[in-house]
């Protein structure tokens, strides 16, 4: 008698593990992202690098800025 009293909870159940899978998930983007900056970051290297062999010069107060 006292289980049809009690209130049942409603909605899908999580699985167990589900925060473990979110977690790895989120750490692989993590990587992936890093990855993604650091390629970013070496191309701008090197266009800095271009430009001023090329005489290229940035505006002051723009070294180093990405708009």
């Amino acid at each position: 008698m006292r289980q049809a009293l009690t209130p049942k909870s409603r909605g899908p159940k999580k699985k167990p593990g589900t925060h473990q899978q979110e977690l790895q998930q989120l750490r692989r983007e993590i990587l992936r992202l890093s990855d993604a900056l650091a390629r970013a970051e070496m191309i701008i290297d090197v266009q800095n690098k271009v430009g001023s062999l090329l005489g290229w010069a940035l505006p002051p107060g723009q070294e180093g800025k990405i708009s």
